[in-house]
């Protein structure tokens, strides 16, 4: 079942300034997955009703290509691990890890991209700084650690937004916050930092950063068309779709690139195939080297087993872009924990730079994290746009929630069993809070 959103931009407003990452995981009480996402509420105060049920999610217009910066922007990596995280969600120790290691952002030459076009001198053809795989580390990545009053936050405001968000729902799980590359914020209500929970449609944004890695290492280009990896593609994807089509949820037009329909089955999974396709190895097999080994991901992403899935398209090694597994209903869905979220919207946040190496280039960051498309302008490359400055991960219409605002350099990560962030008040007080912090 595709599952159709569809939002207002002229109704939002901008309840953050700056780099936030707000990572939403759950999974429903019984343990049993869904394959299919509600819809019945929007996540955040504030927010166009993404998913008011039985609203088409289609606008009409013409396709605005995403455009291109011509020059890369220096990004900073934060220091090696520091204190373990103290009981009751505190990290322990003092400011650890705030400086970091500065990195230089790899420079583009391409200008910006004609209307309809995302850049062939720049995301496109970018082979970028990230050129080679990922060794396995040598110990497993953790989170530097630092109190959020070394980073112009005070802990007891953060403790009242965090209070305030679990009143409004009853059912969250926890919440990190991270802010420069920093933890420096984590509270659980349920279980503890090592609990995974089903990411639903996060697994989009997943899906646009590893293309991303696959396109700064020169593997393919959002302006390939889809043809040219997967000659005969899933039923729905039009006749000269390209991979720009499929990030921004508008290949299934003729032609291509005139509406926005939001789809989390065969047809957004086209990006996955098209992107097993491309770099040489299977797409689990990228992730583990590109994602896992690299951040210290315990996130599961199951893949189709030898001989690929039963009764479906998909090869061995394939993982899914969409929510829906490629084996319905009863398939294994991805799981997450709330720090994984977090590194999710930190790479972005931090300009495509993980620990000092520029792992996606900073012309594919601008151009996923900027309307895709004329005709949504709160729609990037599988990223949903809250403004000029913030953008955002989002499954199960707020079980999964990764906000990025890359000019604050902050993230918050919030686990749940429900789709409700709050309406009620609970984003509110973060709004406030996070209004008051200087970038």
């Amino acid at each position: 079942m595709n599952e159709v959103l569809s939002g207002s931009p002229g109704k939002r407003v901008r309840w953050m300034d700056a780099a936030l990452v707000v990572a939403i995981c759950s999974c429903g009480s019984s343990g049993t997955p869904s394959t299919s996402e509600p819809v019945a509420q929007a996540p955040i105060a504030g927010r166009a009703q993404h998913a008011a049920a039985g609203r088409a999610g289609q606008q009409g217009g013409a396709v605005a290509g995403a455009r291109a910066s011509g020059a890369g922007t220096g990004g900073s990596a934060a220091a090696g691990p520091a204190a373990p995280v103290a009981d009751g969600g505190r990290p322990a120790g003092g400011a650890s890890g705030a400086s970091g290691a500065a990195a230089a952002g790899a420079s583009g030459a391409g200008a910006p991209a004609p209307a309809g076009q995302a850049g062939e001198a720049g995301i496109a053809g970018t082979a970028g700084a990230a050129a080679g795989g990922a060794g396995a580390p040598s110990t497993p990545w953790q989170w530097p650690t630092g109190e959020p009053e070394a980073f112009g936050i005070q802990r007891a405001a953060l403790d009242r937004a965090a209070d305030a968000i679990q009143r409004s729902t009853g059912n969250r799980y926890g919440m990190v916050v991270v802010r420069k590359g920093t933890l420096i914020y984590e509270k659980y209500w349920q279980g503890t930092a090592d609990d995974r929970h089903i990411i639903y449609s996060c697994t989009k944004s997943w899906g646009s950063t590893l293309v991303g890695i696959a396109v700064t290492k020169g593997l393919l280009t959002v302006r390939d068309e889809v043809r040219k990896w997967i000659p005969m593609p899933a039923q729905g994807v039009a006749q000269g779709a390209l991979l720009e089509h499929i990030l921004t949820q508008s290949a299934h037009t003729t032609p291509p690139g005139r509406s926005f329909m939001y789809n989390s089955g065969y047809l957004l999974n086209t990006g996955a195939e098209v992107l097993g396709a491309a770099v040489g190895v299977t797409a689990h097999e990228f992730y583990q080297r590109e994602l896992v080994q690299r951040m210290g991901l315990t996130m599961t992403w199951p893949q189709c087993p030898a001989g690929g899935c039963a009764g479906t398209r998909y090869p061995e090694g394939f993982i899914q872009f969409g929510n829906q597994p490629p084996e319905a209903p009863n398939a294994e869905l991805p799981q997450s924990t709330v720090r994984d979220q977090a590194k999710l919207g930190w790479l972005w946040a931090n300009n495509g730079v993980w620990e000092g190496e520029q792992i996606i280039s900073p012309e594919y960051i601008a151009a996923g994290s900027k309307p895709g498309a004329g005709f949504r302008a709160d729609y990037g490359y599988l990223w949903w746009i809250e403004n000029a400055e913030q953008y955002a991960a989002i499954g199960g219409v707020g079980n999964c929630y990764v906000n990025v605002m890359p000019s604050k350099q902050l993230v918050i990560a919030v686990m749940g069993d429900d789709a409700g962030l709050g309406q009620g008040g609970g984003w509110a007080a973060f709004q406030s809070l996070v209004d008051q912090i200087e970038p």
